[in-house]
């Protein structure tokens, strides 16, 4: 990803490359999220690659963003091997991450970049009875040792903690740097304002 990321940078007309790389890893933690999402409502996970996503400029709100389009074809219903397609979801992104950047510090944002997203969906989630309990269930997987190949970097950010309790304070350590991007502002959640 990062060959692209000059592209991207043009797309977004972002100062610096750091600040192109946090964009793009919040669209990527939108794609994630929804993709936990798809297999805890319906059971059903994309089974692709990180290469197999197809960033495409959009127009949004008056400007050019990136998007995600993936082939409808590799999608498959897996209801019992939750463990494994958690774990190959994880894997896309942390793939994806550590060809952005290989310094700790700057992995950091691009994770709570991806991490956000799922907190707000799961909280949304645990909302609801009818999947509640099922949401739940993976909720506590995505943060299981097993899931990560190495530390379970979602559970270190969690912490033990449910959607619920993360929403209501700042759980970042980092900033996203959205701020950095021309027509988007300070994120609420960003430790550097609050």
């Amino acid at each position: 990803m990062r060959e692209h990321l000059g592209v991207l940078q043009e797309i977004t007309q972002a100062p610096h490359k750091t600040a192109t790389a946090a964009y793009f890893t919040r669209r990527l933690g939108l794609f994630t999220s929804t993709q936990f999402w798809n297999y805890t409502l319906y059971d059903e996970y994309w089974s692709g690659t990180a290469s197999e996503i197809h960033w495409i400029a959009v127009q949004e709100f008056g400007r050019l963003n990136v998007s995600a389009y993936i082939d409808e074809s590799q999608f498959i219903v897996s209801p019992d091997e939750r463990l494994r397609v958690i774990q190959s979801i994880w894997q896309l992104v942390t793939d994806t991450i550590e060809s952005l950047s290989a310094s700790p510090a700057i992995q950091r944002i691009h994770w709570e970049n991806v991490f956000g997203y799922l907190i707000w969906h799961y909280h949304v989630f645990l909302q609801q009875p009818d999947i509640q309990a099922k949401a739940l269930a993976d909720w506590e997987v995505m943060q299981s040792p097993e899931a990560f190949q190495g530390e379970n970097l979602f559970a270190a950010f969690t912490k033990g903690r449910s959607p619920g309790e993360m929403l209501n304070g700042v759980v970042r350590t980092t900033c996203c740097l959205a701020k950095d991007i021309p027509g988007q502002v300070t994120c609420g959640f960003c430790p550097l304002t609050n």
